[in-house]
């Protein structure tokens, strides 16, 4: 497929900066070099360079199948009028033009589906599997998908314009609709009305809201959100009453280049409680601003009272977010839902560590959500036995080939490892810690997926005391056959645990819950013993892991 994923003509912007933040290039600013302002007139030679080239290379890139084919004319793309360079970045595959008086255009090719997509400047390197048979899980009218770049025409971020217009094509490959807003495309009336309507959105701006309340208390301004707070610039006003709200037009220096203007939105948790719309049912909104979630529950509260299903945000200065957000997504693309594809980040995306105002981590709310692109995998009757209990189980272990088959043990997991990972998933009260259904933790549902998962503590519980059990022997496999309140039942796979005495059988299983205390996982340990005349003895008792524990998975 042939695409020009981006032009952009911003003026007087230099190669030299390319590969600087913001704060670097301001801190690389000559002294002994006079500010720059852009002429109207300038501006319009930029301006009549850029269309001649436009003109230009039209045909070229139409008669082209793949960057190759158009770098073949690069020499004769140099020597067209209003074209002071031309190269070819072959990670991207983009040929960029340098335009005289201005700033660059960027040619891409979309690649084959069957590659993977790479990116420069950046550890992402997703590779996205097409699975054109698998439909949407969130609702049909939420199949919707919208990329808000304000800083689209921030010179100090021009790099990231094309990676976020790949990740634009590869939904629009998956059957996503896809809207791309830009700059000042994003108003107010935009944030409050239409931005809820869609099921997936990623917001690419700066800063947060103003916690409007805290200043009335304190007359401190606290930024806690996932729009423009600024100090000293033009346009900017407050409303002690409600919120603020308003259109701000920030000027930033970059380098010696001059002064330029971006386009922001400004809005506080005050306004946007008041009158933004509710979202569709399993929305996602992923914000890579600086101070998205500074400690301010409210805020996530108020959104999820809005109906959106997941968010994602930064607690702290961050500069990570681009590429936080651009793999995150790639990951949902890839058939992972929200919980997976936020642990499956490296860490050097979710946390940032700064020298100068601390550490900034990414945060997932809820920590353990479910929501995915697609379907899940369906769980058939073949796969499940239904005992008349609240869960149905598994026909066989975790890991095993058969239902007589043991399986794959697994190792215990520690409650302080847990809670010093993911303090907001164990809580301050001590209490035990639900497991089961975590992305991040559960065995069964990170192997399996879908809707299988470790079964509780209670789910056990019931299984042990709503059920009949019995020492079996099937096919030379020992283990103990459960029996349900409706007659079906399955098989619990077991081993020899001594030898026989006197013809006794001894055998014994120890299955783990998903349910986590302070010493581990609970699980229940099977006691079973075959003796002669038909004697069968079978006990089922909590006891923790020693080493490792088998799983029977369930799902609701």
């Amino acid at each position: 497929m042939k695409t020009r994923i981006i032009t952009v003509c911003i003026l007087f912007i230099h190669l030299l900066f390319a590969g600087c933040s913001k704060e670097e290039a301001i801190d690389n600013v000559d002294p002994d070099i006079p500010d720059v302002e852009i002429s109207e007139e300038e501006m319009e030679i930029a301006i009549q360079n850029l269309e001649r080239v436009e003109e230009a290379m039209s045909p070229l890139f139409l008669a082209s199948e793949n960057i190759e084919e158009l770098a073949l004319h690069l020499d004769e793309i140099k020597v067209m009028e209003g074209v002071e360079d031309a190269w070819v970045e072959e990670d991207t595959k983009t040929l960029c033009l340098q335009i005289k008086n201005g700033g660059i255009v960027f040619y891409y090719y979309q690649p084959n589906i069957s590659e993977p997509i790479s990116f420069s400047n950046s550890n992402i390197k997703e590779e996205i599997e097409l699975r054109s048979t698998r439909l949407s899980n969130l609702t049909p009218e939420n199949k919707n998908v919208c990329i808000i770049n304000q800083q689209f025409n921030d010179l100090s971020r021009l790099s990231y314009n094309v990676k976020f217009d790949q990740l634009a094509d590869s939904f629009r490959l998956k059957g996503f609709n896809v809207t791309e807003i830009k700059s000042n495309e994003f108003t107010l009336d935009f944030l409050i009305e239409s931005l809820p309507k869609y099921g997936v959105v990623f917001l690419i701006t700066h800063g947060g809201y103003i916690n409007n309340k805290h200043y009335i208390a304190t007359g401190e301004e606290k930024v806690s959100g996932f729009f423009e707070w600024i100090r000293d610039v033009y346009g900017w006003w407050y409303n002690k009453e409600l919120a603020v709200s308003c259109i701000i037009e920030k000027r930033e220096r970059l380098g010696n280049i001059g002064f330029y203007n971006v386009y922001y939105l400004c809005v506080n948790e005050d306004y946007l409680n008041k009158y933004m719309h509710d979202f569709q049912n399993s929305s996602i909104l992923f914000s890579n601003a600086c101070h998205t979630m500074d400690a301010n529950p409210d805020f996530w509260n108020m959104l999820n009272k809005k109906n959106l299903g997941c968010y994602l945000g930064f607690n702290n200065e961050v500069s990570i977010g681009q590429n936080s957000g651009i793999a995150f997504f790639y990951n949902l693309l890839s058939g992972k839902n929200v919980a997976t594809a936020y642990n499956d980040l490296p860490e050097n995306l979710k946390i940032e560590k700064r020298p100068d105002t601390g550490t900034a981590t990414l945060h997932c709310l809820p920590s353990d959500c479910q929501i995915t692109l697609f379907d899940e995998p369906k769980v058939t009757d073949e796969e499940v036995v239904d005992l008349g209990l609240s869960v149905k189980w598994a026909k066989k272990n975790l890991g095993a080939s058969n239902y007589t088959d043991k399986g794959n043990g697994y190792e215990d997991y520690k409650y302080m490892d847990i809670y010093y990972e993911d303090p907001i998933l164990v809580g301050e009260d001590g209490e035990d810690v639900n497991l089961s259904g975590h992305s991040k933790y559960d065995y069964a549902r990170k192997a399996l997926g879908g809707s299988w998962r470790m079964p509780t503590f209670k789910e056990w519980q019931e299984l042990k005391e709503k059920c009949t059990w019995k020492t079996v022997v099937i096919d030379d496999k020992p283990g103990f056959q459960i029996t349900g309140p409706n007659g079906n039942s399955i098989f619990l796979p077991g081993e020899q645990y001594q030898q026989p005495v006197m013809g006794i059988q001894y055998y014994d299983g120890l299955y783990a819950t998903g349910t986590l205390t302070h010493t581990g996982l609970r699980s229940f340990y099977i006691m079973g013993s075959i003796a002669p005349y038909g004697i069968n003895v079978c006990r089922v008792e909590e006891l923790g892991i020693a080493d490792t524990a088998f799983i029977r998975p369930v799902c609701d």
